[in-house]
């Protein structure tokens, strides 16, 4: 991978998601989802649940991505941020923190009143940056993870509306 330039920011189409799946097995801490996973989270503004990949792109190379869910049941709409990874050659470039801000965005105007993710207890930089973002520890889920075991941590994020008038409902977009 070439030097880190300029860095833009966008939603993934299907010519990104063999970079997308490269760099997930590059990172040991990420879920590493099969191609249809992530294949899915491009699928379109009818699928069920709504999910949007957006990635980090240097010069054409993918150096970071971000999955984002959002699920509406009775009546209630929440949030996800599934999967957040960046190049290690990217790390500490703000990149990470762009991508979250991506999907929070998109979850707000979803009109989602809260977004949920799980962290590892010993990802202490993904943490910080998780709480500098605004979210709350909300619990642990006890040798959640494996390859290495770790806890979970679970955070949650309180999503303001939008508009200044709370009775009008955010407008959902693709």
């Amino acid at each position: 991978m070439k030097p880190i330039g300029e860095v833009s920011f966008r939603l993934a189409g299907d010519a990104d998601i063999e970079a997308v799946v490269l760099l997930d097995r590059e990172l040991d801490t990420l879920p590493h989802w099969p191609v249809a996973e992530y294949r899915a989270a491009i699928a379109g503004p009818d699928s069920i649940p709504l999910r949007r990949l957006f990635v980090a792109d240097s010069g054409g190379d993918i150096v970071g991505f971000a999955v984002g869910r959002v699920d509406r049941i009775a009546g209630d709409c929440s949030g996800e941020l599934e999967s957040v990874g960046v190049a290690a050659s990217a790390q500490r470039r703000g990149i990470g923190r762009e991508l979250c801000q991506s999907v929070i965005g998109w979850c707000r105007v979803q009109g989602a009143s809260h977004l949920d993710l799980e962290v590892r207890s010993q990802s202490t930089g993904a943490t910080a940056l998780y709480g500098e973002l605004g979210f709350e520890v909300a619990g642990r889920r006890r040798g959640y993870y494996h390859a290495p075991a770790d806890d979970a941590i679970l955070m949650r994020l309180v999503l303001k509306r939008e508009s200044s008038d709370p009775a009008t409902p955010a407008q959902p977009a693709p």
